[in-house]
C-alpha cells in the first residue's frame, strides 16, 4: 500500500523565504506534531479514494497537493485542477503534470457530461454559496464526486488546542457555512454515503 507522511509535501515546502510563492506554501509548514498527524490522515484519506482512477478534477485545487499525491502513489492519465488564486495555480503548474484553469467553481460548464471518472471538492463548501448548484454540476461532469468539510466542533477544538482563532472559540474568520452531516445530507443526492473521518466530513457520491 502506501504511507502518507508530512514530508510526502517536502516539494511544496522546498521553496525560500526570498520566493514570492513561500506565503501560499507556509500553511504546509508546521513543526506542531497535531497539525502533522491531523494532515497525514487526512491525506490519507483522499488519496485512498483516488486509487483505480485514472481521470481526476479537483475544484477548487488550491496549490495541488491532492492532485500531487493521487498521482504519486497511482499514476493518473489526466489531471485537472481550477482555482480562483493565480498565485496558487502558478504552485501547482510547478510541480503538477496537469491542466489548471483560473476560473471559479460555479464555472464547470466549460466541462463535459461524464468527462472525469472523479471529481473532487476539498474543504472549499465552507468558503462557498452555490452548494447544490456545484453538487449537480460535479454529478454531471464525473462518474463518482467527493467533498470534504471540517466538523465544525472537532475542528473548533483542534483550532483552540493549537493556539489558532480562540478568540472567536475556534471559527475562522473565512468560513461562510460550517455544515454538520445531517445538514450536508440534505442537499446531497439520496445515494451519497456521508460519514465523519478524523476532523473532516467526507461524502462521496
Amino acid at each position: 500500500m502506501y504511507n502518507i507522511k508530512f514530508s510526502d509535501v517536502e516539494k511544496f515546502l522546498s521553496y525560500k523565504p526570498n520566493d514570492n510563492i513561500f506565503r501560499m506554501v507556509s500553511k504546509y509548514r508546521s513543526n506542531n506534531l497535531i497539525k502533522q498527524l491531523i494532515f497525514e490522515k487526512y491525506l490519507k484519506d483522499i488519496t485512498k479514494l483516488t486509487l483505480g482512477v485514472n481521470s481526476i478534477i479537483d475544484i477548487g485545487c488550491g496549490e495541488g497537493v491532492s492532485l500531487y499525491l493521487a498521482d504519486k502513489f497511482d499514476k493518473k492519465d489526466e489531471l485537472v485542477g481550477i482555482d480562483l488564486s493565480s498565485e496558487s495555480l502558478d504552485v501547482a503548474r510547478r510541480i503538477v503534470n496537469g491542466k489548471f484553469y483560473q476560473t471559479d467553481a460555479r464555472e464547470l460548464s466549460i466541462f463535459k457530461y461524464k468527462e472525469f471518472e472523479l471529481s473532487m471538492c476539498l474543504s472549499l463548501f465552507e468558503h462557498i454559496t452555490d452548494h447544490k448548484y456545484i453538487i449537480s454540476e460535479m454529478s454531471r461532469i464525473s462518474k463518482m464526486s467527493v467533498i470534504t468539510i471540517p466538523h465544525p466542533l472537532l475542528f473548533r477544538i483542534i483550532c483552540i488546542l493549537t493556539l489558532r482563532n480562540w478568540t472567536r472559540f475556534g471559527r475562522e474568520e473565512n468560513h461562510i457555512k460550517e455544515f454538520t452531516i445531517k445538514e450536508l445530507k440534505e442537499i446531497l443526492p439520496k445515494n451519497a454515503c456521508v460519514e465523519r473521518r478524523g476532523f473532516w466530513i467526507v461524502a462521496t457520491f
